[in-house]
């Protein structure tokens, strides 16, 4: 899906942890940097797109079964030691 079409269904998320990290970069990293109220203000903005928060869980989830560059991501702790050494041959 494309970025407007997800705005326009309200069906994009965002992680805290980005919101977070959108705020340091914008503040403390960029030459010059936003000021601080400004960059609230944005980022109460962008917290339309409900934000998730980022457990172990979820992100455990989001790594499994996910190919890099040839290589496939595989949680230990969802698949069994025996498996994950078949699929591996």
């Amino acid at each position: 899906m494309r970025l407007e079409q997800l705005w326009r269904s309200r069906s994009g998320r965002l992680s805290v942890q980005v919101l977070e990290e959108c705020y340091v970069a914008v503040t403390r990293k960029l030459d010059p940097g936003m000021e601080p109220a400004q960059a609230r203000e944005d980022i109460r903005a962008l917290s339309a797109w409900r934000p998730l928060p980022i457990d172990a869980s979820l992100v455990e989830a989001a790594w499994d079964g996910q190919s890099v560059q040839g290589v496939t991501v595989v949680n230990p702790f969802l698949h069994l030691a025996e498996s994950i050494l078949r699929a591996g041959r």
